[in-house]
């Protein structure tokens, strides 16, 4: 039974791997900062809670692998300043990377949880891991550093960087969340001129490949996740009214009024900009081909299976 420390244990990704991963026989530890509320929303699923990531913390509970999850998300908002992706997405990384390695465990495994952001913020087809990683975002930036630290100071260690795709399951609130409430409403989807392909994740999918790779002697490297297949953001619209009893409403309405709604957006600052149009209107697919190679079984949900489900959730 290995004990495993899951950073960033309140989020999305972590609230769905710590109940999958004790169910499979693992001890997990969780850090948080706030540890109170760890506590009280996992109850027995945590084997205990660690208030600090420091070798001697590690060492003192016996911690085998990490998985990372803790870090900030790519922000819309621009509530943070760039220097604070830098302090916590590769400072604190690169800090936890160094503490585990001084356990010298050769039976545990480093699991940094980075981003397809970290090899392209723009719209692109089929990334694999030969793509060579050209960030522009503070965020993209901020996880490709990351890597590069973990890498190159390696050793023989066995560590793992996985770049999903947008993560979706019960729970998820991101823009997903917000079609989903769009459709609900009974109005027209307007960007249906925009023929577009998508990579989506379900967060079981996620989870399963970390379990995997907790489990076997895989290679040690970065590996790209998401389902397997793609779909149009047209195509999840008709999925979400399907689930909701409607009739999907998709309107034409052309490319030169969109992007000018777009830019008046970003110049006021609106909920629709021109960030948010290119999220659901861009192409971005990702190869698993590497991931399934590694693992040598399919995933367990097959990309519409798993978007019917975390729709079906926000019922």
């Amino acid at each position: 039974m290995e004990n495993v420390l899951i950073t960033g244990a309140t989020g999305f990704i972590g609230s769905n791997l710590i109940p999958y991963l004790t169910e499979r026989g693992y001890r997990i530890y969780g850090h948080s900062r706030n540890p109170k509320y760890l506590q009280s929303a996992y109850g027995d699923c945590l084997h205990g809670i660690l208030t600090d990531c420091s070798a001697e913390s590690l060492r003192k509970n016996q911690i085998e692998s990490i998985i990372h999850l803790a870090g900030i998300a790519h922000d819309l908002s621009k509530r943070f300043k760039e220097s604070d992706y830098f302090q916590v997405n590769t400072q604190s990384s690169c800090d936890l990377f160094d503490a585990w390695k001084l356990l010298q465990n050769q039976n545990g495994c480093f699991v940094f949880m980075s981003s397809v952001k970290a090899v392209s913020d723009q719209g692109a087809l089929d990334l694999d891991e030969t793509v060579k990683p050209e960030p522009v975002s503070a965020y993209g930036r901020s996880k490709y550093m990351a890597e590069k630290y973990i890498i190159e100071n390696s050793g023989d260690t066995m560590y793992y960087i996985l770049r999903p795709c947008m993560v979706h399951g019960p729970g998820n609130k991101g823009n997903l969340n917000l079609l989903y409430r769009f459709v609900k409403m009974g109005l027209p989807y307007p960007l249906g001129i925009y023929d577009n392909q998508r990579s989506l994740l379900s967060v079981e999918n996620l989870c399963y490949s970390i379990e995997n790779i907790l489990r076997k002697p895989i290679d040690r490297g970065i590996y790209h996740v998401a389902d397997s297949g793609t779909i149009s953001t047209r195509e999840i619209v008709d999925a979400m009214a399907d689930v909701l009893g409607q009739k999907g409403r998709i309107w034409n309405v052309p490319k030169s009024i969109i992007e000018a709604g777009a830019s008046i957006g970003s110049s006021l600052n609106l909920p629709f900009n021109q960030n948010r149009l290119n999220k659901l209107t861009e192409s971005l697919t990702l190869s698993n081909k590497k991931l399934l190679l590694a693992l040598s079984n399919p995933l367990p949900l097959d990309l519409k299976t798993g978007l019917k489900s975390t729709l079906e959730s926000f019922l």
